[in-house]
């Protein structure tokens, strides 16, 4: 009896200690864990004669606070078995958790191969712990990619083990370990090597907006399965050991694609009809856009086997490689000389160099012509034939040809192919800042707004039109009018604006703000942010806006221009007197998508300096005859 007694006492106060060191390292977090532990062990089935890896979780989560409770999600699909769940408190007992399994739905649609378990634990009382055991199979070790160490909740240890018999080649990379107290031990177990990475109070991770993919910023790991010695017989059998081995295993998966194309030819026939080769690709490629919607599992399983073209065009949905492999068949039936092709969009941070496939996300259809590639994204909705989706410019992208293929690097589009150009004339009228103009919109933002405009109901298009043409200025003061809603063509929207809170008199003089949008203005980082800042797309802003100059007043202050010029970004706003007139040009580059933790200091400069310049009226003073 004074034995258990010792023992509750010890797990009591153990539990305890934990909490409030938890507490006080988070202190805005209700669960945390003690111990988080992954292992992956690779093993032999016998009956299957295939490799397996076999995962095991092992959690103890812990109350920081009362009356609390948290969802612990155990995701896995055709690829990656769930084969055991085990909860209990911590005398040893099962707990009852909340259990929800099902298929991972999107806009309606169930994905029969994308699953999801998730347990709600209640906690009643603080330092109340239950300890979470599950195990699943990755079938095809090819599919065992990438171990992520941090996690949602605090924590006290976070392990991660891997383990492999000599027999079997494998080889692991590790990125963004520098700088965490992350413990490498190699293994030695009877004949099995292994590697095991401890991590003493790991980073949490944060749920911050405006986020890249944590593959950016935070530890993980990557496993590559080269090869193996099969044990009965000695066969040396390569599994992914180089880029020729991925491209070897997509083309296997590519080739149990069963087309039925003749289904597709009536449609195919009509789209073509009567156009030039240009026409015809753009043709049947808004088609797609059009009348395929897109089920996007950023990530998704890996599983990189399109589903068939006709099921495809009968149900009216896929994914990427379901919506690729459509293209290419109707393409095809056109005659021309269109192939699949693998790429990781700008959501993930790895190259060619790495042969896994957690390189690649993402498929497209490529059509090569004069011995150039075109490239179609039929899931970038209004993206137009001749410009390609920021998601994936500057990626690497492998293209199949025949039973090789080549890797290209799509190119970056320039500042005139992706740009928001704004001209306005302004006119002081009736004591208020009169401006008229036209807002141009080209590439990435052309898109943006084309997608967001025709996913919208008619009741909110009109707020939509005057949030986007004010950004963060007064949408009040604004009207306008849609000339141009062509993926074709550049949008054009015509504005009218009328403002008295930019036009200031204080006796002789006249303070007048000629910025109506103010960009980028509220994109200050949070001092105490964790994770790297991440912009939707790449930004090149140019505006030129005239002011005619009142009669009887001259200029008598114009503010000193600003330049910024970065590696990620440049600015540069200035001022002129012209023939009569001010003149204020602006010119905002966002160059890089990212803005790393060690750049937040400088950005906030910058954006300092210039909102102090948007702050920064000219003056104007009567002038006496």
């Amino acid at each position: 009896m004074i034995r258990k007694l010792a023992i509750l006492l010890s797990i009591f106060i153990s539990s305890w200690t934990m909490s409030q060191s938890l507490e006080r390292k988070y202190q805005d977090s209700e669960v945390g864990f003690k111990e988080f532990s992954s292992t992956y062990e690779y093993y032999w089935d016998e009956t299957e004669e295939k490799i397996r890896v076999k995962q095991t979780d092992e959690v103890e989560l812990i109350a920081l606070k009362t009356n609390v409770s948290f969802t612990w999600p155990i995701f896995y699909n055709d690829q990656i078995e769930l084969s055991d769940i085990d909860l209990r408190n911590k005398y040893g007992r099962k707990y009852r958790g909340q259990k929800i399994c099902g298929h991972v739905e999107q806009s309606g649609i169930f994905y029969s191969d994308a699953k999801v378990c998730t347990y709600t634990v209640d906690f009643n009382v603080k330092n109340e712990s239950v300890k979470l055991t599950s195990e699943r199979i990755y079938k095809d070790p090819r599919y065992f990619t990438k171990v992520n160490l941090p996690f949602i909740l605090p924590g006290q240890t976070r392990k991660v083990k891997v383990i492999w018999p000599d027999w079997i080649d494998v080889e692991l990379l590790t990125f963004h370990f520098e700088g965490q107290n992350i413990e490498v031990t190699d293994l030695d177990i009877q004949g099995k090597k292994g590697i095991e990475y401890t991590w003493e109070w790991p980073s949490k991770l944060e749920n911050e907006e405006r986020t890249p993919s944590t593959s950016f910023y935070s530890p993980h790991l990557i496993a590559l399965t080269k090869a193996f010695s099969h044990p009965a017989n000695g066969e040396r059998i390569e599994l992914i050991n180089d880029l020729d081995g991925l491209y070897s295993w997509y083309k296997i998966l590519v080739s149990n694609v069963n087309n039925n194309n003749e289904s597709l030819e009536s449609t195919v026939s009509k789209l073509v009809e009567g156009k030039n080769p240009e026409d015809q690709i753009k043709s049947i490629y808004y088609w797609v856009q059009d009348n395929i919607k897109y089920i996007a599992f950023e990530d998704g399983i890996m599983g990189f086997q399109p589903e068939d073209a006709h099921i495809v065009f009968e149900k009216k949905y896929g994914d990427c490689k379901g919506m690729a492999n459509l293209l290419k068949a109707m393409l095809k039936i056109a005659g021309f000389d269109a192939r699949l092709s693998w790429l990781g969009t700008n959501h993930l941070p790895y190259s060619y160099e790495i042969p896994s496939l957690i390189v690649d996300n993402h498929m497209i259809c490529s059509v090569i012509q004069d011995g150039n590639a075109i490239y179609l994204d039929a899931t970038a909705k209004y993206a137009p034939l001749n410009y390609t989706p920021g998601h994936i410019q500057g990626k690497e992208i492998l293209i199949e040809d025949g039973e090789g293929y080549f890797i290209n690097k799509i190119p970056i589009a320039s500042s005139d192919q992706n740009l928001e150009m704004i001209n306005l004339e302004m006119t002081v009228l009736n004591g208020k800042l009169v401006s008229i103009g036209k807002l141009n919109l080209t590439g990435d933002s052309q898109q943006l707004f084309l997608y967001l405009y025709n996913n919208l109901p008619n009741s909110t298009k009109e707020r939509f039109v005057m949030s986007y043409v004010s950004q963060s200025g007064s949408s009040q003061d604004f009207r306008y009018k849609l000339n141009m809603l062509s993926r074709d063509s550049t949008i054009v929207i015509d504005i009218f604006n009328e403002s008295d809170h930019l036009l200031n008199e204080f006796g002789d003089e006249m303070y007048v703000q000629m910025d109506l949008r103010n960009e980028l203005s509220e994109d200050k980082i949070a001092s105490n942010r964790k994770s790297p800042f991440a912009f939707q797309n790449r930004r090149h802003i140019q505006s030129v806006t005239y002011l005619e100059i009142p009669e009887g007043y001259e200029v008598s202050y114009l503010p000193d221009p600003l330049t910024i010029n970065t590696s990620n970004y440049a600015f540069s706003l200035s001022y002129q007197l012209i023939d009569g007139k001010v003149m204020y040009e602006k010119k905002l580059d966002i160059k890089d998508l990212i803005i790393r933790p060690d750049l937040f200091e400088s950005w906030n400069q910058a954006i300092e300096q210039l909102n102090e310049f948007y702050e920064s009226p000219i003056v104007l003073t009567y002038a006496e005859n």
